[in-house]
């Protein structure tokens, strides 16, 4: 028997950079279902297949996971519990093992963020979200989600997860984490066209300064953030000083996208300015 994961479309790029190919995916193992289980919460709904699949599943999975042809993963089982309105023990053969301990969810989620599954990552962080796990796991599931949401084009809500991810590891004292967070929210208020996002930026770049020694690959991705809230502030001077410092740091810059997004704006900084070498160099 096969087994159906949820296929959301390929998200979004960074801005004017079009969709970005997910990674590959992996074979994941299904879950165990009732037989009729989905079949019963689908017409007590009254949904169609369709609707049950909405934009993340095909409506041939849901058919097959109701008929039996094929076990769902546990991204889909939740999907499909969200859109019927059922808790998710009621499609499981053994409604008291959740298929999905803390630690293992928190490894899932992972997983499907790195290959670009966004609408599984946070369909499967809000699920282990759902069973209360405690207060670290729950922080770094939400920071987690709120990537996902922020990479789905949904930034309000990604802003507002990585917000409460931050109140606590304030509350722990966690620095790198304070930083990270600061530098998601940024992104996030960059994204809505929010003014805060310049300060919240600094906060952060600030925050992860205080760490001795500085993490190089926190560093990098601030300096990165606030060189774009430079560009859309069209403050170039300031935009290519912390482009430029994240190069710098920069060799720890792994993901070609986003250095290709850097080079792209120091190369419209450096043309702004009249520097026109510098910015054919980059471009």
């Amino acid at each position: 028997m096969s087994e159906v994961s949820a296929h959301p479309p390929e998200p979004g790029g960074t801005r004017r950079h079009g969709k970005v190919a997910s990674g590959r995916r992996g074979r994941r193992r299904g879950v165990q279902i009732k037989p009729g289980s989905v079949k019963q919460a689908r017409a007590e709904a009254g949904l169609s297949f369709g609707q049950v699949a909405g934009d993340d599943i095909s409506r041939t999975a849901i058919y097959f996971v109701e008929t039996g042809k094929a076990k769902p993963s546990i991204e889909t089982l939740t999907l499909i519990a969200q859109r019927t309105g059922k808790p998710i023990e009621f499609f499981l053969l053994d409604p008291g093992a959740h298929p999905m301990t803390h630690a293992s969810g928190v490894a899932e989620v992972e997983r499907l963020l790195a290959t670009g599954e966004n609408a599984g990552a946070i369909a499967a962080a809000e699920s282990v979200l759902a069973h209360r796990p405690d207060p670290a796991t729950a922080a770094r599931l939400r920071f987690m989600v709120a990537m996902a949401h922020l990479r789905s084009g949904d930034h309000v809500r990604g802003r507002r997860e990585v917000s409460a991810a931050r109140a606590y590891y304030e509350s722990v004292g966690d620095t790198l984490m304070v930083a990270e967070s600061l530098g998601t929210e940024a992104s996030a208020a960059y994204l809505m066209l929010d003014p805060s996002a310049l300060a919240l930026a600094e906060a952060g770049l600030a925050r992860c300064r205080e760490i001795d020694p500085v993490p190089a690959t926190t560093e990098a991705r601030l300096l990165s953030i606030l060189g774009s809230v430079h560009t859309a502030n069209h403050d170039w001077d300031k935009a290519i000083e912390s482009y430029e410092s994240a190069v710098r740091v920069g060799t720890v810059v792994q993901d070609l996208l986003s250095l290709s997004v850097m080079y792209g704006d120091l190369s419209l900084a450096y043309q702004e300015t009249g520097r026109i070498e510098e910015a054919a160099r980059y471009a």
